[in-house]
């Protein structure tokens, strides 16, 4: 196999990994029909998000959106998940990336950390346990209505 396919490779196991940890870590899942009361009167069905990225990876659709860049809701084939987000500006060489960390405040098995280069600024890669790209994981940015 060439490094490209196996690179690839790597980032759509990344990925599941990351979604397996969505689908069963402590938390209780949102259902789409029982979207939370800060959900609703935060986003009101206006979307009224700060930022919202999606992709679809291997089958599954993944959407991450955030507010204010202190809340998020990340949504895998309709399943969402909500929770605290922070931020952490720089990443390796980069010293204008931003680093968005959800559920900040847990232990750091249970947080999950997604990165914005500063020259991929329409992109948004997850990041394995040890703080490195998952390269399959990509999402764009959607345009904010």
């Amino acid at each position: 196999m060439n490094k490209i396919c196996i690179g690839g490779l790597v980032g759509v196991v990344g990925l599941a990994i990351g979604v397996y940890f969505l689908l069963y870590n402590n938390e209780s899942p949102v259902e789409e029909s029982q979207v939370s009361e800060q959900l609703t009167m935060d986003l009101a069905g206006n979307t009224e998000f700060t930022e919202r990225y999606s992709a679809r990876v291997d089958r599954v659709d993944v959407v991450f959106e955030h507010k204010d860049y202190t809340w998020y809701q990340l949504t895998t084939n309709g399943l969402v998940r909500q929770g605290d987000l922070n931020t952490e500006r720089g990443y390796e060489d980069d010293v204008d990336a931003t680093v968005y960390v959800l559920n900040w405040q847990n232990p750091v098995g249970e947080q999950m950390a997604y990165v914005r280069l500063t020259n991929e600024p329409g992109r948004l890669y997850l990041l394995d346990s040890e703080r490195k790209i998952i390269t399959g994981s990509v999402m764009m940015l959607e345009e904010n209505n």
